[in-house]
């Protein structure tokens, strides 16, 4: 009975997953309505003892591999060295070389 559960939960949460990842990856932004339904959704599924902590995290990993074609963390990774990279791109070059104007 639990597998049964199981596969069924992660049917749903797969459903959910794949569509908030796609409508990101065509937009650009996560859909917020979309995002707390699914983090109660994958909530439940942990509380009700469906799935562990630990599972949910492999789980969302391959989504993520399947959708961005990388994990999770490294989409996060990416996604901060790319905020740090226009950063730099905020100061003007001749700050970033160091020259120094003569006003």
């Amino acid at each position: 009975m639990k597998n049964a559960q199981k596969d069924k939960y992660y049917k749903e949460a797969r459903k959910w997953l794949e569509s908030l990842y796609n409508g990101l990856s065509k937009t650009g932004q996560e859909d917020a309505i979309l995002k707390e339904f699914l983090n109660g959704f994958l909530y439940a599924g942990i509380i009700t003892d469906i799935v562990t902590q630990d599972e949910l995290e492999a789980f969302i990993d391959e989504i993520n591999q399947e959708v961005f074609g990388m994990t999770l963390a490294e989409r996060k990774n990416k996604k901060r060295l790319e905020a740090d990279l226009e950063k730099d791109f905020e100061i003007p070059t001749f700050e970033r070389q160091g020259i120094k104007l003569n006003l």
